[in-house]
This record gives structure tokens, C-alpha cells and sequence, in this order.
């Protein structure tokens, strides 16, 4: 009796750990698909769109953007420093790139946001609304620290 009940927790924990084995993805040997076989398809991807600043976009339940945040590429030390910015020029060519003005549609309203978010005081900022999004941009007149474009729930991706 002794000696099956030791075979049974042993054959438990050998069942245990091989299961868990399976589950694992082998830190050494991700990649993207790798990923996505284990965890399904993306919520949001980042892309590198100019040599120092990248688009990190999400997507909703269907697949669709709902939204894009521009920002400067962070470094690729350990501890990320988010003193980076983007010039209000070549801020203003990535969002006509990645949002045309017929995909933004026609011009509803522009608003400046000064709240002051402790403890870097970074929350001012310009928004415009659109007929199918509306942006925001984090900074001041000729520098910004990244600008959100978010579709509006009804008009998401409605190019053609």
C-alpha cells in the first residue's frame, strides 16, 4: 500500500512537470509566431516607422485599429528614459501618413488640454476632433512627446 501511494504521488509529479513543460515557451527561442501560437493574435503590435520613432498600434475584438500612439524610440537600455521628443514638422508628416485626411474626415473641433498630472507634470497637450478620430498631442508648440490617435467606435477604419 505504502509503495503504490509513493508510484501514484510520483507518477503525479512527473505528469505535473511534463504538462507544465508543454506550456512553457522556451525564453531562449521566442519569436513573434512562436507567440502567437501560444497566446493567439496580437492586441497590439510596435512598429519602427522613421529611424527614431515608432507606432505602437491596438487593435479591438474584431482586428480593426482602434488606436495608435507616436513616440520616439526608446533606447535599448534596461531602464527605459522617456526624455525623448518628436518636432511638431515631422510629428505632423508620420499622423498624415498613417491617417489621411480622408480617413480622419472633416474637421469638428480643436481643444487645449492643461492638466497637470503629478509627479513629471507631463499631461498638456493639444487635442483635434475629427469626423472618425481624434488626436492628441503630449508636448508643447514644436516639440511633443508622443500623440495619440484614437478612432471613434462607430467610424473605426472606415477607408476605402
Amino acid at each position: 500500500m505504502k509503495f503504490s501511494i509513493i508510484y501514484l504521488l510520483i507518477t503525479f509529479v512527473l505528469v505535473s512537470y511534463c504538462s507544465a513543460q508543454e506550456n512553457k515557451v522556451d525564453a531562449t527561442k521566442q519569436t513573434a509566431n512562436a507567440l502567437r501560437q501560444k497566446y493567439a493574435n496580437p492586441i497590439s503590435e510596435t512598429f519602427l516607422i522613421r529611424p527614431n520613432i515608432v507606432v505602437a498600434v491596438s487593435y479591438d475584438k474584431a482586428g480593426q485599429i482602434s488606436q495608435m500612439v507616436i513616440e520616439p524610440k526608446l533606447d535599448d537600455a534596461f531602464i527605459k528614459s522617456r526624455s525623448g521628443r518628436i518636432d511638431d514638422k515631422t510629428l505632423k508628416e508620420v499622423i498624415d501618413e498613417l491617417v489621411p485626411d480622408k480617413v480622419k474626415g472633416k474637421g469638428l473641433n480643436g481643444s487645449f488640454i492643461n492638466v497637470t498630472c503629478l509627479p513629471e507634470n507631463d499631461c498638456a497637450g493639444t487635442m483635434s476632433g475629427y469626423e472618425n478620430v481624434t488626436i492628441y498631442y503630449n508636448g508643447s508648440i514644436d516639440s511633443h512627446r508622443y500623440a495619440t490617435i484614437q478612432w471613434h467606435k462607430n467610424k473605426m477604419n472606415t477607408e476605402k
